[in-house]
């Protein structure tokens, strides 16, 4: 996931679950029931709060990153690769996406989750690893990183 959502604005919520990769029937036709159901089976699990037959235009930023994961989540991922997610949220958005981060790890989905915002980490990380100018600073179990960085700051 990208700091802006990378979403089709044009396309309802299944069609952008499944862009590129429409389910197909035994026919071999587009299986339009069978994406809706997933793509809200998909959606149930990021806590994506809107039909299948959504039009994306229309909402709003954190619906759109909910989308994203619900992408992930149609193909079975198994890494979710987030990057700055909360740059343009809300901080009741933020507090949506974290819950929906936290749901997942529980599920035994594994979290990389890029951040500029010490705040973020403590909320969400199990290890940090702090990364300056390219270079690998250092690896540690969050509290234990957190704790550093109050103590030296």
């Amino acid at each position: 996931m990208y700091q802006e959502p990378t979403v089709f604005a044009d396309l309802t919520v299944a069609e952008n679950v499944f862009a590129g990769r429409h389910l197909r029937s035994r026919f071999g036709t587009v299986d339009w029931g069978a994406m809706r159901a997933e793509a809200s089976a998909s959606s149930a699990s990021s806590a994506v709060e809107i039909g299948p037959d959504t039009p994306v235009r229309g909402l709003g930023v954190a619906d759109r990153q909910l989308l994203e994961i619900a992408k992930a989540l149609s193909s079975s991922a198994r890494l979710l690769i987030m990057d700055e997610p909360t740059a343009a949220l809300s901080p009741n958005e933020v507090d949506s996406l974290f819950a929906t981060v936290r749901r997942l790890r529980d599920r035994g989905v594994a979290i990389l989750y890029i951040s500029h915002r010490l705040e973020e980490i403590g909320e969400l990380a199990d290890v940090v690893t702090v990364i300056r100018d390219g270079r690998h600073i250092e690896t540690r179990p969050a509290d234990r990183a957190l704790t550093a960085r109050r103590s030296s700051g």
